[in-house]
């Protein structure tokens, strides 16, 4: 077994975990592969190309896997995927606690050197100043996560375990589109200008369905179909 198949593994338990009815609870397992994704490819875009960037893969690679492991210690329980909720947890703090999680369950089936490189990806990537870039990757990988259709998802699964509604979801999606929330995600949030400009577009769709949501959950389609506009269409039509 290859050492990426052992941290796969690894990363798979820790994240996968029983819910209510104890059937298997992928969440988090999922975003750690749509993290991982993400930072494949990031690492592969124009800017890092061109600057021959010196990038340790296998390292950067084990963070994306083990980027959310924190929550293991946050929920202090086994139950971690249906408890979680992804921003509810100071995100340095996270990073931190993910960390020290990738420690000890890579202790003894890594050298000692590569599990404190990636324990360092995995810290640095939580900060704007961060250092290496494999950490910025990282953190561009998980911020593009975070803004588009599956964030919509994300808030939507957060309010269902807190027992609220689409209305409580459009409320928040509001609050933050007034106090400009995402316009410092996009503008402040990304360290290479591929991933901001793949970020823009994904909270352009993000927005367009949000619309679409706040039309359906007022009726507003249905009231453009009232039988006075049926019967206006009706008569033009004679």
């Amino acid at each position: 077994m290859s050492e990426m198949e052992v941290v796969r593994g690894v990363a798979r338990r820790v994240l996968t975990g029983p819910t209510e009815c104890g059937a298997a609870d992928s969440w988090l397992w999922e975003r750690a592969e749509r993290v991982l994704r993400n930072v494949e490819r990031i690492s592969r875009m124009p800017e890092l190309v061109t600057a021959d960037a010196a990038i340790d893969r296998f390292c950067l690679r084990a963070a994306a896997y083990l980027s959310d492991a924190g929550y293991v210690s946050h929920n202090g329980c086994r139950d971690v995927c249906s408890s979680t909720v992804l921003s509810d947890v100071n995100p340095v703090v996270l990073r931190e606690k993910s960390a020290k999680v990738a420690g000890e369950k890579l202790g003894g089936l890594l050298p000692a050197v590569k599990i404190d490189k990636i324990a360092r990806i995995i810290v640095e990537s939580a900060r704007r100043d961060a250092g290496i870039v494999e950490a910025k990757i990282l953190s561009d990988a998980r911020n593009l996560d975070d803004i588009g259709a599956v964030a919509v998802m994300s808030e939507l699964r957060r309010f269902i375990l807190q027992g609220r509604g689409v209305a409580d979801v459009l409320k928040s999606w509001d609050r933050k589109i007034d106090y400009h929330y995402w316009h410092g995600r996009l503008k402040d949030g990304f360290f290479f200008d591929t991933a901001q400009t793949l970020a823009v577009r994904r909270f352009a769709s993000a927005k367009s369905f949000m619309e679409q949501v706040g039309i359906e959950n007022l009726a507003r389609d249905v009231e453009d179909m009232t039988v006075e506009s049926v019967e206006g269409l009706a008569g033009a039509s004679v």
